[in-house]
């Protein structure tokens, strides 16, 4: 009789972990059979180039839903520090402006913006904000049409002076 009590206790704890697909065991399924297109085009690299700067023009603003990992690498010293993976959405609007939002469980985790003239981080488990001003534009980007990331990057280039302002605790 106890021996029966049991097994109808532990069938009844095993029975909602097997029925709700966490699978004990690893399980195979079958994947469609992807199918090449029926219609292909040729084209020249020359068009396909005018086709790509088309479409670039004619976009104006991107958002996108994104997870963010990040990990720390130290090469000289052979270790390497995975960070639990974030939530995120990326705004894009032309000619530069950028926001990057990273969220953790829910939780807003940083707020990066940019728009093309200066950069700013918040960060409200810290309760800081970093802001980067250029002293000099010197058209780095200006006018282009690239993304405002290619642009950061020019500045870092052309070796404009940055003030650094650093507000919070």
């Amino acid at each position: 009789m106890r021996a029966h009590c049991r097994l109808t206790f532990a069938a009844a704890l095993l029975l909602p972990l097997l029925l709700s697909g966490c699978s004990l065991f690893p399980t195979t399924r079958k994947l469609p059979v992807p199918k090449a297109p029926t219609i292909t085009q040729s084209a020249a690299p020359e068009e396909l180039v005018a086709r790509l700067n088309q479409r670039w023009d004619a976009l104006n603003t991107l958002t996108a839903t994104v997870e963010i990992r990040a990990s720390l690498e130290k090469s000289k010293e052979g270790t390497a520090t995975d960070y639990p993976g974030l939530h995120g959405n990326i705004l894009i609007r032309k000619p530069g402006d950028l926001r990057v939002l990273g969220r953790y469980f829910g939780v807003l985790a940083f707020d990066m913006a940019s728009d093309n003239k200066d950069f700013t981080l918040f960060i409200p488990s810290k309760n800081k904000v970093i802001r980067i001003l250029p002293r000099c534009h010197a058209g780095a980007g200006a006018g282009t049409g690239r993304p405002v990331l290619g642009n950061l990057g020019d500045l870092r280039s052309r070796g404009c002076g940055q003030k650094t302002f650093v507000l919070g605790a």
